[in-house]
């Protein structure tokens, strides 16, 4: 019997998969042929029936042009990982440039 952690990182997988699939604008049919599996296998391994082998997996992330760790686990790549970081430090900083102007007004009415 598989152990939650086990469970969960089954779910995050399935999910994941999902979502790359539907990121890349491929029905489950037309992944399964680019990847060399039934459809049935490849509808399979979203709904976490069973698991791909490590050369499926290969091959999933190569026709997803992902990395082969965001695929199994979600995790981007360090270019999307900064650029994901620059938006966050570019939106921090407006946040705080709206900050200081506010508190400027708040000054000049006293």
């Amino acid at each position: 019997m598989a152990n939650s952690s086990s469970k969960n990182y089954d779910e995050m997988f399935c999910q994941n998969l999902q979502r790359l699939r539907e990121k890349a604008e491929l029905r489950q049919i037309d992944l399964a042929a680019d990847v060399g599996v039934s459809a049935s296998s490849y509808r399979n391994y979203e709904m976490g029936v069973f698991s791909p082998t490590v050369p499926t997996l290969r091959r999933l992330a190569k026709v997803l042009g992902v990395d082969f760790n965001e695929l199994l686990g979600g995790y981007t790549s360090n270019r999307e990982v900064h650029e994901k970081l620059e938006e966050i430090i570019s939106d921090l900083a407006l946040i705080a440039a709206r900050q200081r102007k506010q508190e400027g007004k708040g000054n000049a009415e006293s």
